[in-house]
């Protein structure tokens, strides 16, 4: 059976392709006092996204989806190859809302994607697939920080058991 596979990053997105068979759940954590946002879009019934939001004026704490105030945007198993595509965005500006940032298109500067894996056969158990997103919001580096400590979003998937 197929397993979950990646897009390079490309700036503040990438994208994974889910294969028939996989359980996939997304979350994100913002790291700054600012308004942060991520984008997921995907077309399974037809073309959709969710957008996850910080709240202004808190650091570390997990981003909400937007439509309902949820901290994780969870998919099915689909009889269908599907794809989700992730775009990271910020604000240091008064910005109401993560909604804003997107339509206002103020994409992050760019993000590093790490991938682990069960290894097949490696004990009794579904197959599984963890990605971690590390988003650095701006071009140039804040004194004092590290690279790609803005933001973080995971995303983990799992083959439905035979």
């Amino acid at each position: 059976m197929s397993r979950p596979s990646h897009t390079n990053a490309v700036g503040p997105s990438f994208s994974i392709t889910i294969p028939p068979g996989w359980y996939a759940i997304a979350t994100a954590i913002s790291r700054k006092t600012y308004v942060q946002g991520l984008d997921v879009a995907f077309d399974i019934v037809s073309p959709q996204s969710r957008i996850f939001g910080s709240k202004p004026g808190t650091a570390n704490d997990q981003m909400k989806i937007t439509l309902d105030g949820t901290d994780s945007l969870p998919f099915t198993v689909q009889k269908f190859e599907y794809q989700l595509d992730f775009t990271f965005y910020y604000s240091t500006k008064s910005v109401r809302d993560a909604e804003e940032l997107v339509d206002n298109d103020a994409k992050s500067s760019k993000i590093n994607v790490l991938r682990t894996e069960k290894r097949p056969g490696s004990f009794a158990g579904p197959d599984s697939v963890t990605y971690f997103v590390f988003v650095e919001d701006t071009p140039t580096q804040e004194a004092g920080t590290g690279q790609y400590d803005d933001a973080v979003a995971m995303v983990h998937l799992v083959q439905k058991p035979q």
